[in-house]
């Protein structure tokens, strides 16, 4: 990512995209339980907060290039996650 703002709105679309899919698969699915869904939806907002919340704040003593990849690599594994979880709602 070029800057603070990209990333941003790149995780952004990526939560909102996630959040989409999950309602769309908890609508027309065989019925999944409301539980699994609204706890699933709000990992995907939490995730969305931390990850912004990071991007604002570096942490001290570290390198920024180093810290922002590091930020990319472990919002994706999340996605990766929440995408599995989503997949095992049907």
């Amino acid at each position: 990512m070029a800057s603070r703002k990209n990333l941003k709105k790149f995780i952004n679309y990526a939560t909102s995209q996630l959040f989409g899919e999950c309602v769309a698969v908890s609508l027309y699915s065989s019925k999944p339980d409301e539980k699994d869904v609204e706890a699933l939806l709000t990992t995907i907002v939490n995730v969305r907060r931390n990850s912004i919340d990071r991007i604002s704040h570096v942490e001290p003593g570290m390198k920024a290039k180093e810290y922002f990849n590091n930020l990319i690599i472990k919002f994706n594994i999340q996605i990766e996650e929440i995408l599995d979880q989503i997949n095992n709602l049907n």
